[in-house]
């Protein structure tokens, strides 16, 4: 009997702690899986911040909160997100997409300065109906309604270049919240739940467009576009959408037009300047109808704009890298460059640009070849390649062999139903499959659905990668 008792109580015993275990695995897991999705918050949160590129004003610092009635909002701690807005969305499909619509909406309310939303839970808080009535007096619902139709496109700009589809999951971000938090679909003075969803949609196609603008921006910026490239950037600033990116690339749509444009030996020459795409930009000879054809007056533009670039984010460093060259090119003389480039000897940031530089100065002045090279050796390999380069060899023309692996015909280009960006002259269009843009006689192809012939094209001259895409550029 006891010994029984004893086996029975052990298998009590047994089980008891074996349950225990797996609870204890169990919150181990969970546990892990929340950690894994906070870092993702933190890790969008600093993408997003990163996109805006605007420490004009102080990044504001992204806290967790364990309470559950706010959801997302902003004070003056920074921006505040709840562990239950997390944990809605963790392990789901589309979480980074909603996660980043929240945190883009409510950066967009900091950096847009809508004080009126700040120590309130924005657009989600149960508690937002007594704010409301108790500021009616001072922010009227219109006035309200105008800020969260300007979040959302900031939102939706910013997050896409981020790499995130921010309005293209809001709607479903907001409705998952409403319903979580059984928030009221009607506040007074504030936009209904029906209103944010129309607001929310409206801004989708705008800021869908402004993200592809900056998008084709870079890509006819790295196929040697100038002019195109100066107008895709500018219509994003018409649009009231500054960063640091922004007034980067289109300083270098000016200083590498100004380069193209100048005496042939400084245009013969690689230089380097950085385009916020991770990428070393080229140059080439060519002419623009609307930029001036003036090297000096191209040259002080852009580097006006690396300043406003630098006042956004002064840590910026391919605005700093690109500033140097720029100062570097509006030199007058050989000295002058000499002396401007002697004050960063000292300087380790700085030195394989201004070493690239060096070399640059000591080819214009003809300086012997060995001492050349061994400049040349603290340097990128723009120094080999303009140590090496030969400027009687011109890249060939490959845009037939694309059309061919494309299987489309130069006459098909010609005869396609399209339609404009909004607010543009860049017809859209779609030919076998593949997405067309078409601007002014050149055509951009992406090329992100072709995969199957993309190392082929990579080899052939015209073809462009980014971030986001990948694209074959054709001039007509």
């Amino acid at each position: 009997m006891k010994i029984n008792l004893g086996g029975r109580i052990s298998f009590v015993f047994l089980k008891f702690t074996m349950n225990k275990v797996y609870l204890f695995l169990f919150l181990i897991h969970f546990s892990s899986f929340a950690n894994n999705c906070n870092n993702s918050v933190k890790e969008i949160y600093q993408n997003i911040i990163t996109s805006i590129g605007n420490n004009s004003l102080y990044p504001p610092e992204l806290h967790f909160s364990d309470e559950t009635r706010s959801v997302a909002y902003m004070s003056s701690k920074g921006i505040t997100i709840e562990q239950k807005t997390i944990d809605l969305f963790c392990g789901k499909d589309n979480f980074e997409d909603k996660i980043a619509y929240i945190i883009a909406h409510e950066l967009a309310h900091y950096y847009l300065e809508h004080s009126w939303m700040s120590n309130t839970g924005l657009s989600y808080a149960s508690s937002i109906g007594e704010f409301v009535e108790d500021s009616s007096s001072l922010y009227s619902a219109k006035q309200k309604k105008l800020s969260e139709s300007q979040a959302d496109l900031y939102a939706g700009f910013y997050g896409q270049i981020a790499g995130y589809n921010t309005l293209g999951f809001g709607e479903e971000a907001l409705t998952e919240v409403y319903e979580s938090y059984s928030l009221p679909k009607e506040l007074i003075g504030y936009p209904s739940f029906d209103e944010r969803i129309d607001i929310l949609n409206s801004r989708r196609n705008k800021a869908n467009d402004l993200a592809l603008l900056f998008e084709l921006g870079n890509v006819l910026l790295l196929s040697k576009q100038y002019n195109l490239a100066k107008e895709c950037y500018e219509t994003i600033l018409k649009n009231k959408f500054n960063s640091r990116e922004i007034s980067n690339n289109l300083g270098l749509s000016y200083l590498l037009y100004g380069i193209s444009i100048s005496e042939e030996d400084v245009a013969n020459l690689l230089y380097p300047v950085y385009l916020d795409e991770q990428t070393r930009a080229n140059t080439s000879k060519t002419r623009s109808g609307d930029l001036f054809n003036d090297p000096k007056a191209m040259i002080s533009r852009a580097t006006a704009l690396f300043h406003k670039a630098l006042l956004l984010d002064p840590g910026y460093l391919p605005s700093k890298q690109n500033l140097l060259v720029s100062i570097f090119l509006g030199k007058e003389n050989h000295t002058e460059r000499t002396n401007f480039l002697e004050q960063f000897k000292n300087d380790t940031l700085n030195y394989t640009v201004v070493s690239d530089l060096k070399v640059i100065a000591s080819i214009l002045v003809k300086k012997r070849y060995k001492r050349i090279r061994k400049i040349a050796k603290n340097g990128s390999y723009i120094s080999n390649l303009n140590l090496t380069r030969n400027d009687k060899i011109t890249p060939s023309d490959d845009y037939e062999k694309v059309l061919n692996l494309l299987g489309i015909q130069i006459k098909d280009l010609f005869f396609i139903d399209s339609k404009n960006v909004k607010g543009t002259d860049i017809a859209v269009s779609e030919i076998n499959n593949i997405k067309l843009y078409q601007y002014n006689g050149v055509y951009i192809f992406s090329l992100n659905k072709t995969k199957s012939i993309i190392k082929e094209i990579q080899r052939l001259n015209g073809f462009i990668k980014t971030r986001s895409g990948l694209y074959y550029v054709y001039k007509n």
